[in-house]
């Protein structure tokens, strides 16, 4: 087993990848510049790998299965 692919903990294998997506309010354009840069380093240090369009941010993130996608949300948009 590719130990890249797949993460364990007690008794278990997986690979739980996440393909999330936010918009600000009417996805207005307002992540650019320092907004978009400030954003950038704080996601930075939560994801692996990210992108920020001027009205979405995508973000694509593996978690363990005692995670739940909700919780994820939040500590990012926290």
């Amino acid at each position: 087993m590719d130990d890249t692919r797949y993460r364990r903990n007690a008794g278990n294998v997986y690979a739980l990848k996440y393909h999330m997506v936010w918009c600000p309010k009417y996805r207005r354009k307002v992540l650019v510049g320092e907004i978009a840069e400030e954003l950038r380093s704080l996601l930075y240090h939560k994801a692996r790998a990210f992108e920020i369009k001027p009205d979405h941010v995508h973000l694509f993130v593996q978690i363990d299965p005692t995670e739940t996608p909700q919780r994820l949300a939040n500590q990012f948009k926290g």
